[in-house]
C-alpha cells in the first residue's frame, strides 16, 4: 500500500527526465509513448478516477484487494478508499480513519520511495529507464505496454510494468515489483478528465464530523 500514497501515502515531480537522459538508458518508442501520456494529463485542470489496487504476496493468502476513488489536481489529491480518506494540497497532509472518527494532521513530506497519485499519470519523469515491450489488448482496449526500471538501484521496488491506453494516452494499469516477491496492482475503472471541483475541496473541514478527535503532528 504504500506505493500509492504518501504514508500510503503517494509522485510531487522530480526534475531529471527519461528525455533528458543518455539515449541508450531508455527506448526511444517508450519516451514518445509516455511524453504523450505526461502531456494529456498535464492539459487537465483536475480528474476524477475510481480504481482498484490489488497486493499480490506470494505464497499466502494475505492477498488484499480495495477500491477506491482519486481526485488529483496538480500535486493536490484526495483519496477516498473504504473507511479512510487522505488528502493534501501540497503543504499539509489530513488522514482520517473512519472507524474512530478521528483525523490525523500533517506537513506533507512525500518519501522518496513513494509514489503518489499524481506520478501516475507523469511516472516516467522519475528517474526511471523506459522500455516499450508490446501492443496487448485488454478486453476491448488497446495498449501499449511500458516497462521502467528505477536507475537508483536502492529503491524498494525493481521494477513498474504499465499499460498506456493508445486512444486515452493515459495509464489505465500499472503494477509495481518490489524487492520482496510483492505486486502492486493498480487498475482505472473510470475516468473523468472534466470534473469540476470547488474551493477547498483538498482539505478537510472538520466541522463536518461530529464530536472527531484531531490529532496534529505538525
Amino acid at each position: 500500500m504504500r506505493y500509492l500514497l504518501v504514508s500510503f501515502c503517494l509522485m510531487v515531480f522530480a526534475v531529471t527526465t527519461i528525455a533528458q537522459s543518455e539515449s541508450s538508458e531508455s527506448d526511444e518508442q517508450a519516451v514518445a509513448i509516455l511524453e504523450k501520456v505526461s502531456e494529456t494529463f498535464k492539459s487537465i485542470d483536475a480528474l476524477k478516477a475510481d480504481f482498484t489496487m490489488t497486493v499480490d504476496i506470494p505464497d499466502t493468502d494475505d492477498d488484499e484487494f480495495q477500491e477506491g476513488t482519486v481526485y488529483i489536481s496538480g500535486d493536490s489529491y484526495k483519496l477516498q478508499l473504504e473507511g479512510h480518506q487522505i488528502i493534501t494540497d501540497n503543504n499539509t497532509l489530513w488522514t482520517y480513519l473512519e472507524e474512530v472518527n478521528e483525523v490525523q494532521v500533517s506537513y506533507y513530506e512525500p518519501d522518496e520511495n513513494t509514489i503518489t497519485p499524481s506520478q501516475i499519470f507523469t511516472i516516467y519523469e522519475q528517474d526511471f529507464s523506459a522500455f516499450y515491450i508490446d501492443k496487448e489488448k485488454l478486453g476491448k482496449k488497446s495498449y501499449q505496454q511500458i516497462d521502467l526500471t528505477p536507475r537508483d538501484k536502492e529503491k524498494p521496488y525493481f521494477k513498474i510494468k504499465i499499460w498506456v491506453n493508445e486512444v486515452s494516452n493515459f495509464i489505465d494499469k500499472a503494477v509495481v515489483l518490489d524487492k520482496n516477491g510483492n505486486k502492486y496492482i493498480y487498475e482505472i475503472n473510470a475516468l473523468d478528465k472534466e470534473v469540476k471541483l470547488g474551493e477547498g475541496f483538498f482539505s478537510f473541514d472538520t466541522s463536518l464530523y461530529e464530536d472527531i478527535e484531531v490529532i496534529d503532528l505538525r
